[in-house]
């Protein structure tokens, strides 16, 4: 589309109400000065972006907040550094689609790109279709870096500030936004960097695939561009050693009686026990059932495996995938996965909610007694004081839910001491 000639003091067509030449005009300014590649084009993106910000600021004001906390809420720390700014400002601006369907940058292009010239329409182009991804740096060749997108196994080519040499004695993990342009590629705004210290590499790289397996109808470019704060989070996690609590749970029909399938598992190599039966479920875990969340759990005709972290997530799945070898696992829960369970099997999804806050209960010091409920629990007439203070929870709940999940906690109690007697 060829691009309109317009009039420095003529009415910006932008519809902001200003002259041509304290709005739009600056960006096609730009790219006229004959200078460095990558100041060029930075100076371009720059432009651009800070447009995309006066044109959009009263909305962008109004929901920053709500989007800023959207952005942060698979990461470690629930807040955003302001060193991050421009993470969240390129997702908001390119991913983050509005009420027509569309990016703001994708809504301003399709009505300003007429008269934007030539290099600033390729940009906001290249823009509009980047996304956060991440990276390994595995050379350069003096004005570029190549790196190897971990989601895709692409390599690219992107342009530098100044020309580098790089180390390859240590592995280098980056995160940051691509914008991919007819002429070069250059990342947009900030790159985050990490070292592969303490399996960093083997985290993130399992987190991304556990991502894709999640929807594996999309192709990784889509889910990428869709997910752009699960991308940010998992990258976050790996910058400060944290794990990520998944929240997976999965179901698979196994076709026979309830004790027949406990006793296929416990006869098992994994070393799964028994540790409590609720409401009709035979609850199991590896080992004693310490550290992070990880249950099986034996209902008739069916087991549900539940586990926060990923390593636990493919135990289980292994293990019941070798007792059961025709019987797939039905994922139906994730903190990742975008939909919600379906509805014939939320009372299991809230099964499973109630016996992990149970847990957590049990764990967690009383202001009180300044003892977890398990220390209470081994005290003389410690189950008649859990009961009494479970029943003061129940009687000031007001939600079904509350008082569901305290009948689960009593039940939890006496069942808890069957089983540690048991064995």
């Amino acid at each position: 589309m060829a691009k309109h000639k317009i009039g420095r003091n003529a009415p910006c067509p932008c519809g902001s109400g200003k002259k041509y030449k304290h709005c739009c005009g600056p960006v096609a300014e730009i790219t006229t000065v004959s200078i460095d590649p990558f100041i060029r084009y930075s100076g371009i993106m720059t432009a651009l972006k800070l447009k995309l910000d006066q044109a959009n600021q009263h909305d962008i004001r109004r929901h920053r907040r709500s989007l800023q906390s959207r952005f942060v809420r698979f990461a470690a720390d629930q807040y955003l550094p302001r060193e991050h700014e421009t993470l969240f400002s390129d997702w908001l601006w390119f991913d983050v689609a509005g009420d027509s369907g569309g990016s703001i940058g994708e809504a301003y292009l399709l009505e300003n790109g007429a008269y934007l010239d030539t290099a600033s329409r390729n940009c906001l182009e290249a823009l509009n279709r980047s996304r956060l991804g991440i990276y390994e740096a595995i050379g350069s060749s003096h004005m570029h870096l190549l790196v190897r997108d971990l989601a895709t196994g692409l390599e690219r080519e992107v342009l530098l500030k100044e020309a580098l040499e790089f180390d390859n004695s240590e592995t280098i993990l980056l995160l940051g936004r691509l914008a991919e342009l007819p002429e070069d590629n250059i990342f947009s705004g900030m790159v985050l960097m990490v070292r592969d210290q303490s399996l960093e590499k083997s985290f993130l790289t399992e987190h991304i695939q556990y991502l894709l397996n999640l929807t594996p109808d999309e192709d990784a470019e889509e889910i990428f561009k869709d997910n752009g704060e699960i991308i940010y989070g998992i990258f976050n996690h790996a910058q400060n050693k944290t794990m990520l609590k998944l929240n997976d749970i999965r179901l698979l029909y196994h076709h026979s009686t309830q004790e027949e399938a406990l006793q296929r598992i416990l006869s098992g190599s994994a070393g799964y026990k028994m540790i409590h039966r609720s409401q009709g479920w035979l609850w199991l875990a590896a080992g004693d059932g310490s550290g992070p969340y990880a249950r099986l759990a034996v209902g008739p005709e069916i087991i549900l495996s539940c586990a926060d972290l990923l390593d636990e997530v493919n135990s289980q799945q292994k293990s019941l995938s070798e007792l059961w070898p025709d019987q797939p696992l039905q994922l139906f829960s994730s903190v990742l996965y975008p939909d919600p369970p379906p509805a014939e099997l939320i009372p299991l999804w809230f099964m499973v909610v109630k016996d992990k806050e149970t847990e957590r209960w049990l764990d967690l010091p009383h202001p009180e007694e300044d003892l977890t409920p398990r220390q209470i629990l081994a005290q003389e007439e410690g189950k008649e004081s859990l009961d009494a203070l479970l029943a003061r929870f129940e009687k000031t709940r007001e939600s079904e839910e509350e008082k569901e999940l305290a009948a689960y906690m009593r039940e939890r109690l006496h069942t808890d001491i069957q089983t540690s007697k048991q064995n």
